[in-house]
């Protein structure tokens, strides 16, 4: 195998060539990621991840150390997408866009300076809370945010730990009304059925998606992927077979279930959540369907209400994950 390059100096990788990519063929089958506009482009200002997350594959694709475009390559992106392609949303796609908030606040000031009409911004991989303040968040609003997404990933503390997600959730409170204060809509990412999760455990993370006042938030299977931390303990365990390959996490099927969560109704859990953010907050989730290609959404929505009626398989058989 060849060692992985990565270069400190990202702008010495090439801008993307949309065209060859087929950015029109993706947008003309409905390609839309947490964006209200359909004419939406993914673009990466930064690259890497310090964070010990153990299950996340970030630090293994794209290093622990965080790297920066410069501004005026970014700039000069946008205007190429925006002038030569017509894209009026650009989603950056980073794991860690925040971390340098100098760098951060820069790039917003430099999408202010250059005045793209009708242009707004998301970051749909989630912005790490801790990174951030309300100078940045107003900043971000004024440069085209409508939306951020957080990933507090879990209520509980103690699978928290299990994660090594390092994340005090005493802070989550505060973090979410800043953004809104700032005049963001506010989703949140959260994984249900992480090894060792018990039942007590799983109410937490419900009440946290609950009450802490998300426009939106996400309750995705957990999936051991390989190469992560958690993957290879639970092959160390016995728990799953190497060469387990992940399914998709919000269609209602998981790969891997934990001895302490058998039994439990992820794909009904999931939908009694989602219908009670529709009864307390009906304009917010209202206000969020513009954010998503319905079509998709009715897709998952079929699958999970099968799944849960026992219509479909809620475990995916590992046969069919597993490489011979």
């Amino acid at each position: 195998m060849n060692e992985m390059v990565r270069h400190k100096d990202l702008d010495l990788i090439k801008p993307p060539d949309y065209s060859f990519m087929d950015l029109e063929g993706y947008l003309a089958r409905g390609y839309r990621l947490h964006c209200p506009e359909p004419r939406n482009a993914p673009i990466l200002a930064t690259r890497g991840c310090p964070y010990r997350c153990a299950f996340c594959t970030a630090p293994i694709m794209n290093g622990t150390l965080v790297r920066k475009h410069s501004i005026p390559y970014l700039t000069a992106l946008i205007r190429k997408l925006y002038d030569g392609h017509g894209i009026r949303w650009f989603n950056l796609v980073d794991d860690n866009f925040t971390f340098d908030t100098v760098f951060a606040r820069a790039f917003c000031e430099a999408v202010i300076a250059m005045k793209l009409k009708g242009a707004g911004f998301g970051t749909p991989n989630g912005i790490r809370m801790q990174k951030g303040d309300p100078e940045l968040w107003r900043l971000m609003k004024r440069a085209g945010w409508k939306s951020v997404v957080i990933a507090p990933e879990s209520g509980s503390p103690a699978t928290l730990a299990r994660m090594r997600k390092d994340f005090d959730l005493s802070v989550l409170p505060r973090v979410v009304r800043e953004m809104k204060e700032a005049g963001l809509v506010v989703q949140a990412f959260f994984i249900i059925g992480y090894p060792g999760e018990t039942r007590a455990d799983l109410e937490m993370t419900l009440k946290t998606a609950r009450d802490t006042g998300f426009d939106f938030f996400y309750l995705n299977n957990f999936t051991p992927l390989p190469g992560t931390p958690v993957y290879d303990e639970l092959v160390a365990a016995g728990e799953i077979a190497d060469g387990l390959l992940p399914a998709a996490f919000s269609d209602g099927v998981r790969t891997y279930t934990p001895a302490t969560l058998k039994g439990v109704n992820f794909p009904l859990i999931v939908l009694r959540a989602y219908a009670g953010l529709a009864v307390r907050h009906p304009l917010r989730f209202l206000r969020m369907l513009k954010f998503f290609n319905l079509r998709l959404i009715l897709i998952k929505l079929l699958l999970n209400i099968a799944r849960s009626l026992g219509l479909l398989r809620k475990q995916a058989p590992a046969g069919r994950h597993m490489q011979g």
